[in-house]
């Protein structure tokens, strides 16, 4: 797509260019792993011609190969993450991605669909957990996180989900005016009901609905309180609407 053919997104919100520090440390490593891989191999190499142990040799390498593997895939890793030089910005009218070779503009009445997880890094602390970002345009996709990228802040992700809210929620609507079903993981709504797993509830049978951390919590006006796990969900925040419009609201207790 040429700069004539982007669509205009308006002002810029925010920011973010790929984090190139991680591409660094691959490079260092793999420059370490490939050294020793170098040693190991004329060590065995100087060894063939004075005692023509050939089974030596082939031990080298494959003790070499322990090194020089990984090295060879991280100057892949590394190389790649810098020559993309990825910059994600979000603008008030859409998000755009951009590399040295490519440029992709999305306004936010194109996109479909919307994921925003919170990843939490294995072994740290829960606050240190980061934001990943997946928006969808049809069979194509948009991805970006914290770790990559750096601090994504909160009013940028909320300005995504009202914008993309304000997108998808009168065709999911439409949806069930014509009597359709839309899903949302293991939820399903429709023009009367919700089905949360094996569980179906008519909206009129329902006190209060909430967001429980990763579930969506139902509460009947009889009965046990039901759940279903959406994390990892597209338009989550559409689901929320779509309840909300339907069933009060529940606050924690």
């Amino acid at each position: 797509m040429s700069a004539l053919d982007l669509p205009e997104l308006g002002p810029e919100i925010t920011q973010h260019r790929y984090q190139a520090t991680n591409a660094i440390l691959f490079f260092g490593l793999a420059a370490l792993c490939l050294f020793i891989w170098f040693v190991l191999t004329a060590i065995g190499v100087s060894e063939v011609w004075t005692k023509r142990d050939w089974g030596a040799l082939a031990g080298t390498f494959c003790l070499g190969s322990v090194f020089g593997l990984p090295g060879l895939w991280l100057i892949y890793a590394g190389a790649k993450g810098l020559v993309r030089g990825a910059v994600v910005t979000i603008h008030e009218e859409g998000v755009s991605y951009r590399t040295r070779f490519r440029t992709v503009a999305w306004p936010w009445a194109d996109v479909t669909a919307l994921r925003i997880n919170r990843v939490a890094r294995r072994g740290r602390p829960a606050h240190e957990a980061y934001d990943a970002v997946t928006l969808f345009k049809g069979k194509e996709e948009l991805s970006f996180s914290e770790h990559d990228f750096g601090h994504i802040p909160d009013s940028a992700l909320d300005h995504i989900r009202e914008r993309t809210v304000v997108a998808l929620l009168p065709r999911y609507e439409a949806a069930l005016k014509r009597g359709e079903t839309v899903t949302f993981g293991k939820v399903a709504m429709s023009a009367d009901e919700v089905v949360l797993g094996k569980h179906r509830l008519l909206y009129s049978e329902l006190a209060g609905f909430r967001f429980q951390q990763t579930d969506l919590v139902v509460f009947p006006k009889e009965g046990k309180a039901r759940r279903a796990h959406i994390f990892g969900s597209a338009n989550t925040h559409v689901l929320f609407q779509l309840m909300a419009r339907r069933v009060p609201l529940r606050p924690k207790d």
